[in-house]
């Protein structure tokens, strides 16, 4: 495990800080480091298999990770003890590609949301739930595919019970639980982000206001808006809404800040920039305990040729970032994702799927 940055104490010193973000500044538009930059010897992961770059997500009992095939028209799970890959779905069209899902605790079912070839030239996602026995299509009006990470997603699941809220377009919100038939909710929603705790309120990102959020409780009773801070809420985010209140890490000129909801405070967690690297917010997730982030960020850059990406994992107690894993990115879409327990990552970049034991 390669260090990357360790500072003396979890706020730092305004100097410090200062001194890094104008460093990252001038990164980023291209000065040369004078001592005469080099990239990094290549870290890898365990290899699992050759994939697309969507739709990365854990099983919450940690047992699977599963990932989309290459040609965007299969969903894979591969079990972390055996080292055994199974299909979970394949797509009948050719042009139905999968762009996300999701697999609830149990396993007896799994969702996706994918392209429609029949639908009109916008290309509406469909969300389907799947189980052992077949298919079923929720809508064919779904929306928060390709949206950012700090835009949210268009399905999410309660990680405790067999609860699905999903988005239909323009801006509705439903609820499904399972054995019954989905039942509308609320409206006002672009992305989805996260349950809270007790699973009785879903925070979203307001449709028209990208910078603005909801709160839809799930019982039909209101909803309620959401003020953040400009910087927190119209930078790079990730949200996470747990017992301890709603929190965000957020992108800022170069370093990365905490903010907690409950007391409207906020943190310098880390510098961004260090060394030889030219970082911006790329893929991240939070730690099934939310005591840890990982994140990608863009590593050496040459004059020519392609560019290096490194991950990290950020302790959020000490603000210590470790460099976990280092690849020549032929892609530029990296992405994340933490098991429940804290303990490992998958992460895809480059057509391929690697788990990585980080904790």
């Amino acid at each position: 495990m390669l260090t990357h940055y360790a500072p003396p104490s979890l706020f730092g010193t305004r100097s410090l800080r200062l001194s890094l973000s104008v460093g990252a500044l001038l990164a980023m538009q291209g000065c040369a480091d004078p001592a005469g930059p080099s990239p990094l010897p290549e870290v890898h992961g365990n290899l699992i298999a050759s994939a697309g770059p969507m739709a990365l997500t854990w099983a919450p009992s940690g047992r699977d990770v599963a990932f989309v095939s290459a040609d965007y028209r299969s969903l894979l799970a591969h079990t972390v003890q055996t080292g055994a890959t199974r299909q979970l779905w394949v797509s009948t069209s050719l042009t139905d590609q999968i762009q996300d899902a999701l697999l609830p605790a149990d396993g007896a079912e799994w969702f996706t949301t994918s392209y429609d070839p029949r639908s009109s030239t916008d290309l509406q996602p469909v969300i389907r739930r799947h189980t052992a026995t077949g298919s079923t299509i929720l809508t064919k009006r779904g929306y928060g595919l390709r949206l950012s990470p700090a835009d949210g997603r268009g399905v999410l699941l309660a990680p405790g019970e067999p609860l699905v809220t999903f988005l239909v377009k323009p801006d509705s919100l439903f609820l499904m639980r399972r054995g019954s038939e989905p039942t509308f909710v609320g409206a006002g929603c672009r992305g989805l982000i996260a349950f809270s705790p007790d699973q009785s309120q879903v925070l979203c990102r307001a449709q028209f206001a990208p910078s603005t959020f909801r709160i839809l409780r799930l019982d039909r009773s209101g909803s309620d808006s959401l003020a953040l801070p400009s910087d927190v809420a119209g930078s790079s985010n990730l949200f996470r809404w747990d017992e301890t209140g709603l929190r965000v890490v957020y992108y800022r000129n170069g370093e990365y800040w905490l903010y907690g909801l409950a007391n409207g405070s906020t943190h310098f967690l880390a510098p961004a920039s260090s060394g030889h690297e030219v970082i911006a917010p790329h893929s991240w997730a939070w730690s099934g305990d939310g005591k840890a982030m990982a994140y990608w960020a863009t590593g050496y850059c040459p004059p020519q040729g392609l560019c290096q990406s490194d991950l990290f994992v950020l302790d959020l107690s000490t603000g210590k970032a470790n460099r976990v894993a280092v690849h020549t990115d032929t892609q530029g879409n990296a992405r994340v994702a933490f098991s429940p327990d804290g303990t490992t990552v998958a992460y895809y970049i480059s057509g391929t799927v690697y788990l990585l034991k980080v904790r």
